[in-house]
Order: structure tokens, then sequence, then C-alpha cells
């Protein structure tokens, strides 16, 4: 496979064309985490990002590694904090894929992407972007919420075979090369749009357009739990972002944690 030259990050396009003039961003060659770079940071009221061309010890959900080559994805974490108390922070994540599917379809409108409960954006039956959340009580009221996002951009080969699960890209979906700097911009721009939006209205604001975009909804699931299981029909998402679950009983249950995965034939017992 010919690999193309690496366009890199551009602080200063990114910089300037943020919406907000007073925003903290930096950008960095090669770094841990970009949410453990921010979590050492002492918290301001503006937000805060960090971007890296390379994370050497990115994570993802359940302590997993989140495989990181060098100039080909956007590695991005937000500091934000929320006038809301923690409790009610349970749907953010649901929030935060939509702001990346949007930021994605201004520049790829092509792209029909889903997203998948609570953190997951999915192509097909694909994973294409990643969403984790860490939020904290602020000493002076409210939340600090520390989100950080994985998209797979230009990745077209898993080289080092650390990637778990099937996997996709955007630049493998339209057969180009995407420009990681007007995609960072515009999903900054988007999230911090949506994250004021939800500060605001809650989560019932964005809850009709996650149920057209919601990649369980009416289809077989095992919801894992440790090592329990449960099985039903995926019924969408009640108002705090808890995903529901038809049991075979007809009872709707709702989950507010757990790994939900697509069962092609659901077996009754």
């Amino acid at each position: 496979m010919i690999k193309t030259a690496v366009e890199l990050l551009n602080s200063d396009f990114i910089v300037r064309n943020c919406e907000n003039p007073q925003l903290n961003v930096e950008i960095f060659e090669s770094i841990g985490s970009t949410s453990d770079y921010l979590r050492q940071q002492a918290p301001t009221l503006t937000p805060q990002i960090c971007i890296a061309e390379q994370q050497i010890d990115g994570h993802g959900r359940q302590g997993r590694n989140w495989y990181s080559p060098f100039g080909e994805n956007i590695y991005l974490s937000c500091r934000y904090v929320f006038p809301k108390d923690i409790n009610n922070l349970a749907s953010l994540s649901l929030v935060v894929g939509l702001a990346a599917i949007k930021a994605i379809e201004a520049l790829y409108p092509q792209v029909g992407m889903m997203v998948k409960w609570p953190n997951d954006l999915v192509y097909g039956e694909r994973k294409l972007a990643g969403i984790l959340l860490d939020a904290q009580a602020n000493p002076t009221g409210g939340s600090v919420v520390i989100i950080g996002v994985g998209i797979n951009a230009n990745m077209m080969a898993d080289e080092d075979a650390q990637i778990s699960q099937p996997w996709t890209s955007l630049r493998k979906i339209i057969n180009r090369d995407v420009d990681r700097n007007m995609l960072t911009v515009e999903f900054i721009n988007t999230l911090l749009r949506h994250l004021d939006l939800f500060c605001t209205h809650s989560f019932e604001y964005f809850r009709e357009e996650w149920r057209e975009l919601d990649y369980l909804f009416n289809r077989e699931v095992c919801m894992q739990m440790g090592v329990a299981q449960v099985f039903g029909r995926g019924k969408g998402v009640d108002e705090c972002g808890r995903l529901l679950i038809e049991l075979e009983n007809e009872v709707i249950q709702a989950f507010a944690s757990g790994e939900a995965f697509i069962v092609k034939n659901l077996k009754k017992s």
C-alpha cells in the first residue's frame, strides 16, 4: 500500500478558526494521553482543548488501549466546567456522539454514521470513533468533565494488530484523504455548541436526534455487565440517557452502564 504524505495539524489554523476566541488550545506532537494531560492542569472556566498527533498511552473504556498511530487520526480531549451536578451528566456521552456525527457530516455528508450507546460512532458494523468521559464534582459547585474523543480519520491499516474489534476510518469510507485540520475545527466548534445546549436544555433537547441515529434501536442486543448478561431488543434511551431494552416478557428495563452488543440470532430460553 502506498502511503500519502502526512499533513500535520496546524495550530495557527485551528486556533484562528475556533468560534470561541478565548479557547485554550494546546497541540502536541506526541503525548501520553490528551485526557491525562488535561487532568493535570488547573481547571479554568473557559474550556480547555488538548490535541495530539500521537498518543503513547491513549485509553478507552474498561481500561482498553486506544490505538493512536502518528498523524493519521484525531485524538482530542476537552475539559469543560458544567453548572450541573455530576448525577445529571449520565447522558453527556450521547450528546458528544451526536456532535461528532454533525461535525463529520458538515464536511463529508455522504458518510452515513450511527451512534452506538453509550459512546461509539459506527459505520455499517464497524467502529469509526470512540468517546471516553471522566466527570468529577467541582469544589466550587457543578462538575468538571474531561471528554476524550478519538476519530479514525486517515488510518488505513492496523499495522501492529492492536485493534481487537472491527473498525473503519473516514478515508476508507470516502476513498480520499480527510483534512484533519478542517475536521478538528468543525468538531471543536460543534462540540462546544452542543455542550452549551446541553447545559441549557438537558438531554431532552437531543433525544429525537438520537432516536434517528440509534444503532441499537429495535435490534437484538446482549447487555454485558461483568459476568452477567441480559438479552432483549433495543428500545432507545430514556430522558436520562439510559439504554432501554425490552426483555422477553415485554418488560422494558433501563441500563445506566454496561457493554451492549448486537446479536444476530437471539436465543430465548
